[in-house]
């Protein structure tokens, strides 16, 4: 087993290659470009053991890709690589489409270009395609693709509305029952990703395994990157004295899944001789407000009075709530997630006081 991780000094990929080594692969090839956004100015690769080999390279080369693709010759190919921030995709439309789209075409067509089909690609998408996800009205009735519109926002109501003009439900999202309905930049492009991989490679043998992630978060996460990891920016501030203000009314909930179950079914998956279907969600099935994270995380830095401020504001392409179905994850890998958001919360926290101490 050779296996491909773009991606892969990445906060989610270095533990996935990790796993890979453990578990038997032969030879494993990282390709990352050490982003200096996410890994900090003149940064160096995570210390892997002998089966692993890293080349500082761009997904955006294409020439230089499938060179590196060519030579390696993997068996597997992992797909990491992606510009993560909703906000920022909205200023840096162009980066985005480069790197999540163009970059993704660039691999797939490399990949074409061996001499044999891979065992298996892996694609690590977001639960950012669902938009708003899914919700019932007043009478029980499911709702997809609902939306909220800005004159709605600016005038301070951040719920979902039916078009009756009352408030929905929120209820779990999935990819079985649940239409995609991307409402930003970032969103569109990982949309992208799944179906230029469902185009190039679903009449081969090789086994696609999507993965539909919701907010994933723990120690190892960037504490610099200001566009992802709430929950590290939160810690970042609460350490330094520094106040937190949630967005829109306080209300607004996330699916934080700790990054070492993520990482379980994604080695489930690659392991294993299953072909789904559709993505696979993966979340912790357990909606949060961030208000209430924002007190977990006080708590653990002693500030047991603290409330964060409600800003009112809002940004464009944020969802209000999410939380994922994960019934159809389990069904195939017979997983489940095991570290609860409390439990999460502390390795996160003593992981990250530690660092910004250095």
């Amino acid at each position: 087993m050779r296996v491909l991780v773009t991606g892969g000094a990445g906060f989610i990929g270095s533990r996935f290659v990790r796993q890979l080594e453990a578990r038997g692969a032969d030879k494993i090839l990282i390709y990352d470009n050490l982003h200096p956004q996410v890994h900090g100015k003149d940064a160096i690769p995570p210390t892997f053991g002998p089966k692993v080999e890293f080349v500082n390279a761009d997904i955006r080369d294409a020439t230089q890709l499938k060179a590196i693709v060519a030579n390696f010759a993997p068996t597997a190919v992992a797909h990491l690589v992606s510009e993560t921030g909703t906000g920022q995709s909205y200023d840096e439309i162009s980066r985005y489409v480069e790197v999540n789209v163009s970059g993704t075409a660039y691999l797939l067509e490399a990949i074409r270009a061996l001499p044999r089909q891979l065992d298996w690609f892996l694609l690590t998408s977001s639960r950012a395609v669902y938009g708003e996800g899914a919700y019932v009205d007043s009478t029980g009735q499911h709702v997809s693709q609902a939306r909220r519109f800005g004159t709605d926002m600016s005038a301070g109501r951040f719920q979902v509305y039916g078009r009756d003009g009352s408030a929905l439900t929120e209820v779990p999202s999935a990819s079985v029952t649940t239409q995609p309905d991307p409402l930003s930049i970032y969103a569109s492009t990982k949309l992208m990703q799944e179906n230029l991989v469902d185009n190039a490679l679903s009449l081969t043998s090789t086994r696609l395994l999507v993965y539909r992630f919701q907010n994933v978060y723990g120690a190892g996460q960037s504490l610099i990157n200001p566009y992802t990891g709430v929950l590290s920016i939160f810690i970042a501030r609460l350490l330094n004295g520094l106040p937190i203000a949630i967005f829109e009314d306080g209300e607004i909930s996330r699916d934080f899944v700790y990054v070492d179950d993520v990482v379980e079914a994604m080695m489930l998956g690659a392991m294993s001789a299953v072909v789904p279907r559709r993505p696979m969600d993966v979340g912790a099935a357990v909606s949060t407000r961030i208000y209430d994270a924002a007190v977990t995380l006080a708590k653990l830095a002693g500030k047991h009075d603290f409330a964060p401020s409600i800003s009112g504001e809002f940004r464009p392409g944020d969802i209000r709530h999410a939380m994922a179905d994960i019934s159809y994850t389990h069904s195939l890998l017979d997983w489940s997630p095991k570290i609860s958001f409390e439990e999460g919360a502390r390795r996160l926290f003593t992981w990250a006081a530690e660092s910004i101490k250095k």
